[in-house]
């Protein structure tokens, strides 16, 4: 994506989160939706996930919602 290019790694991570947050949103339900900045935090970790497969999430609504799933789970069974 041309508006990442030449921006800082913090700038990166700010624009990326705004787009994720607003696609986590949507895939959730609800009463899931207060787990939207903690989601869009583990996206956006570099240590898990790399900014080209963050871009793939973006694009790919089929992926995104799997991953997300995946990650309300572990957080799910962290709090329980």
């Amino acid at each position: 994506m041309k508006d990442l290019e030449g921006k800082s790694e913090e700038e990166r991570k700010t624009t990326l989160g705004n787009r994720l947050f607003y696609k986590i949103e949507a895939v959730l339900a609800e009463d899931q939706k207060k787990f939207v900045p903690k989601i869009a935090g583990m996206l956006l970790d570099t240590e898990l996930f790399q900014t080209e497969e963050v871009l793939k999430l973006l694009e790919d609504p089929k992926e995104l919602k799997e991953t997300v799933t995946e990650a309300l789970e572990m957080i799910q069974e962290q709090t329980a």
